[in-house]
């Protein structure tokens, strides 16, 4: 039998998709490494009705907050492509854009009844909204 040693172990928040960060991350537990990860989980990827989409997705901070508060206006579905969306505005934030840490903040705060964790990283978005982020593209 095989020993297991803490090299071998891994790390809970790695099983946990990209497009899923938004809503299982706080703020300070990101690095700029995240961002590049963030970066190619989007490539490729389309989302219909979007015509900014491209932009938002490319890290187009103006973009990505436009259609997370449109999107968040119309819809408290936490789903595919709301996962999408916030993930666009992610890049933002880890970007060091302010106004879509806020936006975050903002989305995780009015969600709050769909998952017990969210109010505490809307607090984490927050602070960050107001403090220096890991920027990087």
């Amino acid at each position: 039998m095989r020993s297991v040693h803490a090299s071998d172990r891994v790390d809970a928040s790695q099983l946990v998709p990209p497009l899923h960060w938004w809503r299982s991350r706080p703020a300070e537990t990101f690095t700029p490494s995240h961002n590049k990860t963030l970066r190619r989980a989007l490539i490729g990827i389309g989302l219909l009705g979007e015509p900014r989409w491209a932009a938002a997705a490319g890290g187009d901070a103006a973009a990505a907050i436009g259609i997370a508060l449109r999107t968040s206006a119309s819809s408290d579905v936490v789903g595919p492509q709301r996962d999408l969306v916030m993930t666009a505005l992610l890049r933002c934030a880890l970007a060091g854009n302010p106004t879509a840490a806020l936006v975050l903040s903002h989305v995780l705060h009015r969600l709050r009844s769909h998952d017990p964790n969210f109010p505490a990283l809307s607090a984490s978005w927050l602070t960050a909204s107001h403090s220096a982020l890991p920027a990087s593209r």
